[in-house]
């Protein structure tokens, strides 16, 4: 690995901030337009381990959004995929990959003890049960969703969906969704991410973030 593939990092971050992120460990479930984008993020900051969770494989309507879908990849596993990716970005960068649902792998996830779990999925029994397990596991979740033109992000400590949203359930993806919103979720997600592994402030429950694509203010916090 060259010397200086994070070296554009600092002096943003520190040399002891960048040491920390490379003892990071990091669990991303979902693979796709939102998870995929922040997966390779983290990658390039320099996190230093990252479990990478999700079931399915490429598919050609994936390509308008998701980063790691190309000609090439269509049919392949999504966690094989991203595990190669990394390697071309960062050799030394370790994936867990785990090509299966995230809920019927949580004592895998969480084995490895995981400083932040970023959800990326488009199920929301999944993300309750994640967001269950994370509570117990006492790990910071940073939730990241889109559909259509909007989408949100988030960070939930100590609490679950329920515990924050009730019964509500916020946009999930769906048949339609733009690929800059999509990736903008999952930008806005790697970003909390590293604030939290780095101490940095960051959202809380329940101020969000929200994306909305055909606004005059297309990122805005917000405290609902």
């Amino acid at each position: 690995m060259h010397p200086d593939i994070f070296i554009r990092n600092m002096p943003t971050i520190s040399k002891k901030e960048q040491a920390l992120l490379s003892r990071s460990c990091v669990a991303i479930a979902g693979l796709g337009g939102v998870g995929g984008i922040a997966f390779e993020l983290l990658v390039r900051a320099g996190v230093g381990s990252i479990i990478a969770c999700d079931a399915d494989k490429f598919d050609v309507t994936n390509a308008n959004r998701q980063t790691l879908c190309t000609a090439a990849t269509v049919g392949k596993k999504k966690t094989l995929v991203a595990l190669s990716h990394a390697k071309k970005i960062n050799p030394k960068c370790k994936i867990i990959a785990i090509s299966g649902f995230a809920e019927r792998n949580f004592a895998r996830i969480f084995s490895h003890k995981p400083a932040v779990v970023l959800d990326c999925m488009d199920n929301f029994a999944s993300r309750q049960a994640l967001s269950i397990a994370c509570k117990k596991a006492g790990v910071s979740l940073v939730f990241a969703s889109a559909a259509g033109s909007r989408g949100m992000c988030g960070v939930l400590e100590s609490k679950s969906y329920a515990d924050v949203f009730g019964r509500k359930k916020f946009p999930l993806g769906c048949e339609s969704i733009l690929g800059p919103v999509s990736n903008t979720a999952g930008c806005l997600a790697s970003m909390q991410a590293i604030c939290i592994l780095l101490n940095k402030p960051h959202v809380r429950a329940p101020t969000y973030l929200f994306i909305d694509a055909f606004s005059e203010e297309p990122v805005r916090m917000l405290r609902i």
